[in-house]
Order: C-alpha cells, then structure tokens, then sequence
C-alpha cells in the first residue's frame, strides 16, 4: 500500500505540475509549435478536473 501511496502523490505532482504549464500560454505555443500538443487521455482530464 505503501508504494501505491507514493506513485499517487508523484502523479498528482505531476498533474498540478502540467495545470500551470497549460495555464501558460507561452508554454502551450511552444509545444503547438513543435508538435506536441495532445496528452494521452488520462492525464488530460487528470488536468482538467483536478
């Protein structure tokens, strides 16, 4: 249970992470840019709803 802990507050780093690098334009332009502007589904609605 332990680990399973731990993988969940690595993932919601990672999501709160990802919600202010969208919420930058600047960021979000970059990665239009370079082609990079879709997330696997999961990690998508993580960020919208979370």
């Amino acid at each position: 249970m332990l680990k399973a802990d731990h993988a969940h507050q690595q993932l919601l780093l990672v999501v709160q992470g990802l919600k202010r690098l969208f919420a930058d334009e600047h960021f979000v332009t970059l990665l239009r840019a370079e082609g990079l502007d879709s997330l696997p589904k999961y990690l998508a609605d993580r960020i919208e709803t979370a």
